[in-house]
């Protein structure tokens, strides 16, 4: 699967376009993200996976789900 920075701009969103409101992405995913301060897509962009799975309460499950929204918006899915 690509890179959380790859999918951001597969998507066509701009970098301001916040997590919240993507299709598919619930609080189970928002809020650890939230908490961290990656609220925008721009935010997410810049992290890759290992450091996200360091985040508490966001694990591989988590991770592979908001790829594949990601994904789903590029036309990756």
């Amino acid at each position: 699967m690509s890179t959380l920075a790859e999918l951001v701009a597969a998507t066509g969103l701009p970098a301001s376009h916040p997590i919240r409101q993507l299709p598919s992405v619930t609080w189970h995913i928002a809020n650890p993200l939230d908490r961290v301060g990656i609220r925008t897509l721009g935010d997410l962009a810049d992290h890759c996976d290992d450091e996200m799975l360091r985040y508490t309460g966001f694990g591989p499950g988590r991770l592979t789900k908001l790829k594949e929204a990601l994904a789903t918006l590029g036309g990756g899915a």
